[in-house]
């Protein structure tokens, strides 16, 4: 997620939402009681904060080859209708909704995005 997107401040909310946030570290996973299943949240950001990974960092860490088994080990792991991504939308409120959205959701809609486009080779 971005931090900021015009007047929302996204990590504001959410530390709102999950207290124990700022428990943690940057860079680490999230203990929380209130949401035992919510561990791991991933920022756009190019500074740090507590209780979160910034996609640069998981980026470069896991964009050469000695981790590959691990991140196969992962995908193995991941179901298609688990939640991986929480959407904030204004709705018609203008106030901000969290939308959580599922592997599936992501991947197909990146898929008829691209064959909208034609982005697939013949």
């Amino acid at each position: 997620m971005d931090e900021t997107f015009k007047t929302q401040h996204y990590l504001n909310i959410l530390n709102q939402a999950l207290p124990d946030l700022t428990n943690s570290g940057p860079n680490t996973p999230v203990k929380s009681a209130t949401l035992p299943y919510f561990t791991h949240v991933i920022v756009n950001s190019s500074q740090k904060h507590d209780g979160v990974y910034r996609f640069q960092d998981i980026e470069h860490e896991y964009s050469n080859k000695k981790h590959h088994s691990s991140l196969l080990d992962i995908d193995k792991q991941c179901q298609a209708d688990d939640g991986c991504l929480i959407q904030f939308t204004s709705g018609t409120t203008g106030s901000p909704k969290a939308a959580l959205l599922s592997h599936f959701n992501v991947v197909n809609n990146g898929l008829l995005a691209a064959k909208r486009q034609n982005l697939f080779e013949k």
